[in-house]
């Protein structure tokens, strides 16, 4: 593709504009979870997913999960 100078824009970085907050952290306090414990947070879009290794499973069925699903 062929551009001319005058018909770009320097970059604007949006997270400055509309910045989230980190999640605020919680406690699993439910037994009927089977999650020992959250190794890792990551965020995709506008939502954070969380990395947990599952009680009953292991280490190769860690996963990343929404916090409605914990």
């Amino acid at each position: 593709p062929f551009f001319t100078p005058p018909s770009l824009l320097p970059y604007n970085d949006l997270s400055k504009f509309h910045p989230h907050p980190d999640p605020e952290p919680f406690q699993i306090s439910d037994p009927a979870l089977s999650v020992s414990r959250i190794l890792n947070c990551r965020k995709i879009g506008h939502c954070y997913e969380y990395l947990v290794p599952w009680s009953d499973l292991p280490d190769t069925e860690d996963s990343w999960v929404p916090l409605s699903d914990i």
